[in-house]
């Protein structure tokens, strides 16, 4: 779950946008609870129900009995154990995680959709980040709030320790680290460092004829110190970078509220397609 508060985005707003103001409030509230139950991007939905059926003829009295060829069938279809897909997807997936770890810059849309307390609320947000392998991050993120009926513009900027954040017709400056600035702008950091192996109850893995692998999993376990259950699925390109990235989740809040959240990414482009970020005057 990820959290985050609208006081964490330094974004206060007075007169005729207090309306503008508690929306905020609630919505980055929203987000910061995201932050401890964290959460792409959409997938494909591939049928992976096509177990082979044995390439069988009418039986005939000259023909062997029906048991003996059911337990021929039975030995020779036997199907990888659970624990084997469990192995193999997830030998995959970190494999896919190395990969995009290499790349030196990014360009990806994130959506955050939270339900709580009967309202829905999301974030979306298109997210460049450029100089990852120099350690001298520079984000670009623009998107928009939804909450309550009201669409909020937000944009994010991070350069040279000092992060931007202009929403509302408001702005806020403020010191920052690079993860502090990343918490702000990739909702799928916690599932990422959170999730193990041992949390995973079921995978499975489709690879097509076009190398693209399809990664399915359902977990139980602690992501940002709350229990939490979800499933996510995974779109792999020919090269195993993750082309998108989404989950769903259930949680108990630190407040106690049922929370149900779901987080898309996907990635646009890499390296030298990502077009340099355009920072906003108080950075020039």
């Amino acid at each position: 779950m990820i959290e985050y508060t609208l006081i964490h985005y330094g974004i206060c707003l007075t007169g005729e946008h207090t309306m503008k103001r508690r929306a905020l409030f609630f919505i980055w509230t929203m987000i910061l609870l995201f932050s401890f139950l964290f959460t792409g991007c959409k997938r494909e939905e591939i049928d992976e129900g096509g177990k082979l059926d044995p390439a069988g003829q009418i039986q005939t009295e000259s023909e062997e009995p029906w048991e003996d060829v059911t337990e021929d069938l039975t030995d020779s279809s036997a199907a990888p154990s659970a624990d084997a897909e469990i192995d193999r997807a997830w030998e995959v997936l970190q494999e896919a995680r190395k990969n995009m770890a290499s790349l030196k810059a990014v360009e990806e849309n994130q959506i955050l959709y939270t339900k709580i307390d009967g309202a829905d609320d999301s974030i979306s947000l298109r997210v460049t980040v450029t100089d990852i392998d120099t350690g001298k991050l520079t984000i670009g993120a623009a998107g928009t709030v939804k909450t309550k009926g009201n669409a909020i513009p937000l944009e994010i900027y991070y350069k040279d320790g000092v992060m931007v954040r202009i929403s509302g017709g408001n702005s806020a400056k403020t010191e920052a680290t690079q993860e502090e600035a990343l918490a702000n702008v990739d909702f799928l950091r916690s599932i990422r460092r959170d999730l193990k192996k041992e949390d995973l109850t079921s995978a499975s893995m489709f690879e097509a004829a076009d190398g693209m692998i399809t990664i399915s999993l359902q977990f139980s376990g602690t992501i940002s110190g709350l229990p939490t259950t979800g499933r996510g699925e995974l779109l792999l390109d020919a090269d195993h970078l993750i082309a998108s990235e989404g989950y769903s989740f259930e949680a108990t809040n630190k407040d106690g509220k049922p929370v149900s959240q779901s987080v898309e990414c996907t990635l646009l482009c890499w390296d030298q397609d990502v077009k340099a970020v355009e920072l906003p005057g108080e950075f020039k």
